[in-house]
């Protein structure tokens, strides 16, 4: 709850674990204007009595706004008309199709997938899917609604991002252990050793050269 109005969240001793089906009645379906009173300003109780609460007990379920039926994680990514056009277009069509036919569900659909497929081609997968959410968030918030094209092309593009992400990652882990396995090693008396990771030069190899006589004149 907040204080006088300012939105600086309070917590009332006694009440830390109160939730807000606690402020309902559920035999009657109403809101526990006692209990309200004994917790909020009446401004924020005014409020809180506008929220109308659901009086026919039917269990909640999640919704498309768009469409009258049940939503659910397939019908999101594979089911509707528009995540089906956009899979077509797709290079991995013909690899997900056959998952999708022999599919008992969503979640395990996308384990078998984990499991069985290269990496490069699940990695595309994956970024299809964010992207169909994305172009839902897009219409759902924005009242934008992206083509199939837009989407695929998306899609292509945030793949390639992540390929350069994973290029980048590799060269520098790489780069990291070249750099660790270098050592020094003193020379053995009567040789000189020099070592040095810039591009060789005439002068760089001149003074690096010159510090290596320096240390071993000093080591004598």
């Amino acid at each position: 709850m907040s204080e006088g109005g300012s939105g600086r969240e309070i917590v009332v001793e006694g009440r830390e674990h109160l939730r807000v089906a606690s402020l309902i009645n559920h035999q009657t379906g109403e809101w526990k204007h006692d209990m309200m009173q004994q917790l909020f300003n009446a401004q924020d109780i005014n409020d809180i009595r506008k929220i109308r609460l659901n009086l026919l007990h039917i269990n909640d379920q999640p919704i498309w706004r768009y469409s009258s039926r049940e939503e659910n994680e397939w019908h999101c990514f594979f089911g509707c008309t528009t995540a089906s056009d956009v899979w077509h277009e797709t290079e991995v069509w013909q690899l997900v199709s056959i998952y999708i036919d022999a599919a008992s569900g969503f979640v395990s659909m996308v384990f078998d997938m984990l499991e069985k497929m290269e990496d490069e081609s699940m990695a595309k997968i994956v970024m299809i899917l964010w992207t169909l959410w994305w172009r839902r968030n897009q219409k759902c918030w924005n009242e934008k609604t992206l083509s199939v094209l837009e989407v695929t092309r998306r899609a292509k593009e945030v793949f390639q991002d992540w390929q350069r992400t994973q290029r980048t990652s590799s060269s520098s882990t790489r780069e990291t252990t070249t750099a660790a396995s270098i050592t020094w090693s003193k020379p053995r008396t009567g040789s000189l050793k020099c070592m040095w990771t810039l591009p060789a030069t005439p002068k760089r190899i001149h003074i690096a050269l010159a510090c290596v006589s320096v240390t071993a004149m000093e080591d004598l």
